[in-house]
């Protein structure tokens, strides 16, 4: 809960403003202002999270956005706060348990090191064997082994630490996996392609090799999932990821970057090559008609796709608004085409 007290600490009258506006387009947008749509909205108009706030821009532009996408993305969000809020916490607290071991330890070694060192400055060569060895028995020796004690015990803490360190280690990387991951397609989310998409873009600038971009949508989605139900809708999605998944290669990049669209990336391909890839898939969608259990009709899917190629060095905005420009160009030339950004 304090993860989410911090995240939405505003200004007081910027926070004023940022809550009106919010409420002045939950109304444009026919939306009730509950604590969804609110929080929602909200994220969206602050950018709190630049990839969140793209997931619910994408969601309204291209009209998904309803009651059921909100439950999606408002379970997403709070399961991203509270994972990291726990990883962070559980971190800190191993992190304070070791420092403050280390620390006693470093206080009673001290005050066991003076009283060696007090203990042997008082032994002299003229003190009888008996009386000297009796010294090093009970007072000399046992200091000794208690000092060796305690070494072994921060050893073995220490040890233990570092083993509580490398699971942790591991959740916080499942954890950020999961932040990266649409969960219903199991295709890395806007946030996951964000990250890849600037892997591939270093690359091509390092090797002065080009990469595709393929931006694809089904056509006609919302009226699928208003006349089949969402969960036909969901099922459609899965499908779709599995087949774009299939009909790449090893180093070839699939992602759904929000609604019913997703992005490819070909790295080494040329314009005409990611044209023909992107035709091949159009081609396979449009094939196949969808059989839906409970009697309903088969469904005939088609996609619209944009294409664009990286021009070496520049940002990656200049990229995605050709490609998406190039998948307009396709909607708004009769849908179920592939359009690249020569057409433009």
């Amino acid at each position: 809960m304090n993860e989410a007290i911090n995240r939405y600490q505003i200004p007081d009258q910027e926070a004023r403003k940022l809550a009106q506006q919010v409420l002045e387009e939950l109304e444009t947008a026919g939306f009730h202002a509950d604590p969804i749509h609110f929080t929602l909205f909200y994220e969206w108009l602050g950018r709190l999270d630049p990839s969140m706030a793209e997931e619910i821009d994408t969601a309204l532009t291209t009209k998904t956005y309803d009651e059921h996408t909100a439950h999606q993305l408002f379970r997403h969000l709070w399961a991203q706060m509270i994972s990291d809020s726990l990883e962070s916490k559980q971190f800190t607290e191993a992190i304070n348990t070791l420092v403050h071991f280390i620390e006693s330890w470093m206080q009673e070694s001290k005050v066991q090191a003076d009283t060696l060192t007090h203990k042997v400055q008082g032994l002299s060569l003229d003190t009888p064997p008996e009386t000297l060895l009796a010294q090093l028995k009970e007072d000399i020796l046992p200091t000794l082994q208690n000092y060796q004690q305690n070494s072994e015990l921060l050893h073995e803490r220490i040890q233990q630490s570092s083993q509580e360190m490398k699971a942790l280690r591991k959740k916080l990387a499942e954890a950020t996996t999961i932040a990266k991951t649409d969960e219903l397609t199991n295709l890395p989310n806007r946030r996951g392609f964000r990250e890849t998409v600037q892997q591939v873009m270093d690359k091509a600038v390092e090797t002065e090799r080009s990469f595709a971009m393929l931006i694809l949508d089904i056509d006609h989605f919302k009226q699928i999932n208003d006349e089949y139900g969402h969960l036909i809708g969901d099922a459609i999605l899965r499908y779709l990821a599995k087949l774009l998944h299939n009909q790449t290669k090893g180093q070839d990049h699939v992602a759904r970057i929000g609604g019913e669209e997703f992005v490819i990336l070909l790295p080494d391909t040329q314009y005409s090559g990611a044209l023909s890839v992107a035709e091949t898939i159009r081609k396979q969608v449009a094939a196949r008609s969808l059989q839906m259990r409970k009697n309903h009709r088969p469904i005939q899917l088609t996609l619209s796709i944009g294409v664009a190629m990286f021009q070496l060095s520049e940002p990656f905005d200049a990229l995605f608004d050709r490609a998406d420009q190039s998948l307009y160009l396709a909607k708004n030339s009769g849908r179920n085409r592939v359009k690249g950004e020569t057409d433009l």
